[in-house]
């Protein structure tokens, strides 16, 4: 257990934010994440919010069909990943790798990081680096926000065909 204050919740979402947004994550863009529930995924989670972008949930029991269909029917720019059987689900399908430019793996134990995998530590740093640049990168892709901007996109279990994906606003 690790606690954490307000404070430090928020440097560590300006990281996560402005690391998404030095790789390129726009407003509404889709950042889809597949990983359990842990506090990565939660300051994920807030700091694509904060770049403006637009979350994409994946149960991380999804399974590799699934996840192509969800990221690639999202148009999800970047994927973040809890660990190496995740990434696996991800790592080597072409039409994904046509899609996503980013994979952020939280935990890279076992994972071959490049240009395209990187790990959260890695996003927070570029992050870090980015906001000494641009100091205000991430209160002005919030002030561009507004209440009729896609906040996250979570896909139904597909009973009855294929997930479709709910829009929150």
């Amino acid at each position: 257990w690790t606690v954490m204050d307000w404070r430090e919740v928020a440097e560590r979402v300006h990281e996560v934010a402005a690391g998404l947004l030095a790789l390129g994550v726009r407003l509404e863009d889709r950042v889809a994440i597949a990983a359990s529930t842990r506090i990565e995924w939660i300051l994920a989670d807030i700091g694509i919010m904060c770049a403006g972008a637009a979350t994409t949930t994946v149960y991380p029991n999804t399974g590799p069909d699934e996840i192509k269909y969800i990221v690639t029917d999202s148009e999800s720019k970047a994927v973040v990943v809890e660990d190496k059987t995740q990434l696996d689900k991800i790592v080597a399908d072409d039409d994904i790798a046509g899609l996503v430019h980013t994979i952020i793996v939280i935990d890279p134990t076992g994972v071959t990081l490049d240009d395209r995998v990187i790990s959260y530590e890695q996003l927070r740093e570029l992050g870090r680096e980015h906001l000494v640049e641009q100091p205000n990168c991430v209160d002005d892709a919030i002030a561009e926000t507004t209440l009729d901007h896609l906040s996250t996109l979570i896909y139904t279990s597909g009973t009855t065909g294929r997930p479709k994906g709910v829009r929150l606003l």
